[in-house]
């Protein structure tokens, strides 16, 4: 959630900012009404281009990561990881200049060089505190636990529609913890009992070769095989609802199941049809051109997303032209 900051005469005489570019000064503005009340953020470019940048697309994540990799070389942010693996960030002055009223309880943790409160953070495998959800409790919608995300530093990456998943239909199979199910992206994708559970939307596992040949077999038929039919091919690249995602913040549009291009993802034309995935991973089909695409990584790992699938995807466009 945006708040209102403080932002001081001399931050215009800074010789720390004019260090940077504007554009990676602008970033830094932006971070001081997006970050929480302890001044931490997500440490993910593609966020932070779709919370600052979303009407100037031309500025992507790629170039957000210039920005914040500037901010840190003058000090004006500290990036690190988190005890979940993924990567945090936070304005090193930022209890200097930001006098909070009444600041709400951090939920991101603290940096382990700035912060000396790092040490009562607890550890991945159990990170459920006491004002998360009590137990066997079922995730209301709008659950703070939830407010830290895939794409906005105060909602993590769920999967829409999801937020009154319970504890036991996971926990069942005895494979993830409690705190796994209150911190989905805590979870360890790379793991072989993680891989072997049933999460819905979440864990399909393949390769890039076999993504494409299922997304190409919805569109047309491979080995004799055709997995939608025209009807359901048509709901598939029709548009449902579209807007500003409230988890990741950035424009996107909805077929019934699919993603359909936006400005920050045009895939391969304006009817294709498909969906992103956890790292970087993307997979589509386009109608009009008869193509299909999948790309995936060897391995998940914390930090920003994978974004080789972008200069992917454009290679395959000027192949189009």
């Amino acid at each position: 959630m945006a708040r209102i900051r403080t932002i001081k005469p001399e931050a215009f005489v800074s010789e720390s900012l004019a260090a940077v570019s504007l554009t990676a000064e602008r970033t830094f503005l932006g971070l001081l009404t997006q970050a929480d009340d302890q001044g931490r953020h997500r440490d993910h470019a593609a966020i932070v281009a779709g919370q600052l940048w979303v009407l100037r697309p031309e500025h992507t994540p790629s170039d957000v990561e210039t920005d914040l990799a500037q901010l840190a070389d003058a000090g004006l942010i500290c990036r690190y990881k988190g005890p979940d693996h993924k990567r945090y960030l936070h304005v090193v002055t930022w209890h200097q200049h930001q006098k909070i009223n009444r600041p709400s309880k951090g939920r991101l943790p603290g940096c382990p060089v700035h912060d000396a409160s790092v040490a009562a953070v607890p550890d991945a495998g159990a990170r459920v505190t006491e004002s998360s959800l009590p137990p066997r409790a079922v995730l209301p919608e709008g659950s703070g636990e939830f407010r830290e995300s895939a794409l906005n530093p105060e909602r993590d990456s769920e999967a829409a529609g999801q937020e009154r998943f319970k504890e036991s239909s996971v926990r069942d199979r005895g494979v993830l913890g409690e705190a796994t199910i209150t911190d989905p992206a805590a979870i360890d994708f790379d793991s072989p009992k993680v891989q072997a559970a049933e999460l819905p939307a979440s864990n399909g596992i393949g390769t890039a070769r076999g993504l494409a040949r299922m997304y190409a077999a919805l569109i047309g038929e491979v080995d004799g095989v055709l997995l939608l039919t025209p009807e359901t091919l048509q709901a598939a690249t029709k548009e449902q609802a579209g807007g500003k995602d409230r988890v990741m913040l950035i424009p996107s549009r909805f077929s019934s199941g699919y993603m359909l291009p936006t400005e920050t993802n045009p895939m391969t034309g304006p009817n294709a049809f498909g969906h992103t995935g956890r790292g970087g991973s993307l997979g589509f089909a386009d109608l009009e051109h008869g193509v299909a695409f999948g790309y995936v990584m060897n391995h998940v790992v914390g930090g920003p997303d994978d974004v080789h699938a972008t200069s992917l995807v454009e290679a395959v466009r000027q192949s189009l032209a």
